[in-house]
């Protein structure tokens, strides 16, 4: 059995300066200081503590969706790297992309047995967030990688949801055959 290999890139921004409020790059730089020896919970703490100061930085909420990443929240993951889009900074706004393409195939892996819809979504929304990287960074290898991994799930997924339909039908008559049955026995 072939093993797929998922590239992930998940980095703390190590900004410092006018990307926050004075008060707040302290905090930021314990919080990377723990997400470096990979204490993601505790780095979390420190970087919604820093958000409550500065809501809208995109260098924080980039740095809180990579430590809620890493505790599997991929949904929080997404809302927080969905703030750190809106940046001037290109650099970020590519890892950001990159970032949320991954937690947006996360989260659709882990509803792909409950909501295959929502899973094919989530999956296309990735592909999305891959090529407005690749935009960006053209030669990034883990964009292709990621985004090629990616497509194939989405392809696989599509076919799982125009199965359903088919099989709802062949469920339904076969409740009815028996339902059926139960008349005739009574």
């Amino acid at each position: 059995m072939e093993k797929i290999f998922f590239s992930i890139i998940i980095s703390v921004c190590l900004f410092t300066g006018t990307a926050f409020a004075l008060g707040n790059f302290s905090i930021v730089e314990k919080g990377n200081r723990l997400y470096q020896g990979q204490k993601y919970e505790d780095a979390l703490k420190l970087y919604d503590q820093a958000l409550s100061n500065q809501p809208d930085s995109a260098v924080i909420n980039f740095n809180a969706g990579t430590a809620q990443y890493k505790t599997h929240d991929y949904q929080k993951a997404n809302s927080s790297f969905e703030k750190s889009l809106i940046v001037e900074d290109r650099g970020l706004e590519a890892k950001a992309n990159y970032n949320l393409g991954n937690s947006k195939y996360m989260l659709g892996l882990s509803k792909e047995k409950t909501d295959l819809s929502s899973a094919v979504q989530l999956l296309e929304g990735a592909l999305n967030n891959y090529k407005r990287t690749q935009e960006i960074t053209p030669k990034d290898e883990d964009v292709k990688v990621n985004y090629k991994i990616v497509a194939e799930k989405l392809k696989e997924l599509k076919e799982k949801l125009k199965q359903q339909p088919q099989e709802n039908k062949n469920n339904q008559k076969q409740q009815e055959q028996n339902q059926g049955q139960g008349k005739n026995q009574q």
